[in-house]
């Protein structure tokens, strides 16, 4: 099912005010906030008090004769009324009216004009050094030559400057990656997968590779990993997290199994009885694999995202109040709680990336709901600003599709100016889109 939700997305024209009856109106002010496809009309009134004023909204492209009825603004509160408008070209500009009706009668200009200014659907791109990574690199290297590139991802990050590309090449990265500083509009930093195979892998290594379990009962293996794990996945799927060895040996949720860890030994079960040392077992180690607090134009592409939750909520890319970052073309999967999380922040695009997850779907409601696997696979919460996008993308198998809306209200009450279009979305256990938050 492809599904669009395009909210209200800014220039300022100002109307002289006068005074006015309680009950008519006067036209005070109209914003407009343009993204790639969508823009968004606020207008602030004054008077009518009795709130039987409406607004009507027209536009038409720069040079065009005619207007084109959109559709009727909505009234908000006591003096704003707000609207959208769709199916808009990437960087044009847009003249946009607003008029008035009031049966009590208007105070000055019953119509304002102003413009609407949509988004370049062009990213820029880094033109500053290529920072090379590969698995067998060395991070003492500068990492400026392709014949002798750094070892790790976070090296790259600790190195990168405005307009660096830090170009990675295929192979399994176990490391959480935290960005320390901002790219610039004209000059991001990006992070890309070189070709297919780039990994960003939140599991331990020594299990993944194979270790010696030793069976405890009733189906039950057990190994003393050393530290603790929220989040265990395994060749058959994603294993349930159980509070308990004795709610693990019930195995309530069912297929393909679950996990326990008391922070030391983490024991495992597979409803088709089967032994760990013949599965691959991936337990995070690591909460999340991009970490961005704070920082804006970072671009992360091209890149496999996995099994990241070593407590309670992993994140496949965490945007912490960070602006104008694009996540893109990524495979994100088998993560705690969600594949990518926008905490704040403006104008943060996630685009064409697939983010799914494997046992979800088959587990009950109730098992799923409150717990670890009540998970997202684009999730916002926060106060989210201005021009946020998630379009194109394929995610499937998680609890929610899409939670879009964030937790607060935006700054300026009224609108978050979010847009979600063109993404496909099926097997979800509660929600395609959750915009109730």
């Amino acid at each position: 099912m492809r599904m669009s939700l395009l909210c209200p997305l800014v220039l300022l024209a100002t109307v002289a005010t006068a005074a006015y009856g309680a009950n008519s109106v006067s036209l005070v002010s109209v914003e407009t906030y343009g993204n790639f496809h969508a823009g968004g009309v606020v207008a602030t009134i004054a008077g009518d008090d009795n709130r039987n004023a409406s607004a009507d909204l027209q536009w038409r492209p720069v040079g065009e004769g005619v207007f084109r009825a959109g559709h009727p603004l909505t009234r908000v509160d006591g003096t704003h009324f707000v609207g959208s408008l769709f199916w808009l070209i990437p960087g044009r500009q847009y003249e946009i009216q607003v008029q008035l009706f009031d049966p009590d009668g208007l105070v000055g200009s019953p119509a304002a004009a102003t413009t609407l200014n949509t988004r370049s659907d062009t990213l820029a791109e880094p033109a500053g050094r290529i920072l090379y990574v590969s698995p067998t690199g060395n991070d003492a290297s500068p990492g400026t030559d392709p014949a002798s590139p750094l070892r790790t991802i976070q090296r790259g990050a600790n190195l990168a400057q405005p307009g660096d590309l830090i170009l990675i090449q295929p192979g399994i990265y176990r490391e959480s990656v935290t960005v320390p500083r901002s790219g610039t509009g004209t000059q991001p930093i990006a992070f890309r997968g070189s070709a297919p195979g780039v990994i960003l892998d939140g599991a331990d290594g020594v299990i993944a590779a194979g270790v010696s379990w030793t069976a405890v009962g009733n189906g039950v293996n057990s190994y003393t990993a050393g530290f603790p794990t929220g989040h265990v996945v395994s060749d058959q799927g994603r294993l349930y997290r159980y509070g308990s060895v004795s709610a693990l040996q019930s195995l309530g949720a069912g297929a393909p199994g679950g996990f326990y860890s008391d922070g030391t030994t983490l024991s495992v079960k597979f409803a088709d009885g089967s032994r760990p040392a013949d599965r691959t077992v991936h337990a995070a180690r690591l909460e999340d694999g991009f970490s961005l607090n704070g920082v804006s134009h970072i671009r992360i592409e091209n890149l496999e995202i996995r099994h990241y939750g070593a407590g309670d909520y992993g994140k496949g890319v965490y945007l912490r109040y960070s602006s104008s970052v694009a996540v893109r073309r990524c495979r994100i999967h088998d993560v705690e709680a969600a594949g990518v999380w926008i905490k704040g922040g403006e104008m943060n695009l996630v685009e064409d990336n697939e983010i799914w997850d494997t046992s979800i779907f088959g587990w009950p409601w109730g098992f799923s709901k409150g717990s670890s696997a009540e998970n997202t696979g684009v999730l916002f919460t926060d106060n989210v600003g201005r021009g946020n996008v998630v379009r194109r993308n394929t995610i499937h198998g998680t609890f929610n599709g899409i939670g879009p809306c964030g937790s607060s209200a935006p700054a300026a009450g009224l609108t978050s100016e979010t847009d979600v279009y063109e993404n496909l979305l099926f097997k979800h256990t509660d929600d395609g889109m959750e915009p109730e938050r």
